[in-house]
């Protein structure tokens, strides 16, 4: 077999590869050094997410294993989900589900997002969705990035960020990426 694609359940101790060159794993998993040993001739690792942070980069990159991951991932489904949770959180919806309030009173439409500063760390695929789908609301957009930068946004430091903004969107993954 040189290629192979699944689930990990392919790197369970009873399963074993002989000659496998190119795995394709479909969900999130431990993958430590005991599974890589036990594909020998493994030459390249794809996932299918945005991030490959619970991979041992540095091991792969020893052993001349080619990672790769996902770009763009789901990227509208997570922003939009964000996007979302901002909203919850600046109607209450959780404390009108608590109390099975489900009124149209002061306290609950009170805190509009349109107008609001939105501070966006991060600016990656995800991080610019949201950006753009703030900025469509009617946000005024700050941005903290390491490595890009948007023309149409304003980038300020983390600590002027964090004093200025509404709303703050942390768009890393988990490595920190």
């Amino acid at each position: 077999i040189n290629i192979i694609i699944g689930t990990h359940r392919l790197i369970q101790k009873d399963i074993e590869f002989k000659n496998l060159g190119f795995l394709i794993i479909d969900e999130e998993h431990r993958f430590g050094v005991a599974h890589k040993e036990k594909i020998k001739n493994l030459k390249a690792i794809c996932v299918y997410t945005t991030s490959c942070h619970y991979l041992d980069l540095e091991y792969c990159k020893n052993k001349g294993i080619v990672v790769t991951n996902t770009p763009g991932y789901a990227t509208d489904a997570i922003a939009e989900y964000l996007y979302f949770l901002a909203l919850c959180c600046l109607k209450r919806l959780p404390i009108q589900i608590k109390y099975g309030k489900q009124e149209f009173s002061d306290i609950f439409l009170q805190s509009e997002l349109k107008g609001k500063k939105v501070g966006i760390i991060g600016m990656g695929n995800i991080g610019k969705k949201i950006a753009d789908m703030c900025y469509r609301a009617g946000n005024k957009i700050f941005y903290y990035s390491l490595n890009k930068y948007i023309d149409e946004y304003r980038m300020i430091g983390l600590q002027e960020l964090f004093t200025n903004c509404d709303i703050i969107f942390c768009c890393l993954t988990i490595d920190g990426t």
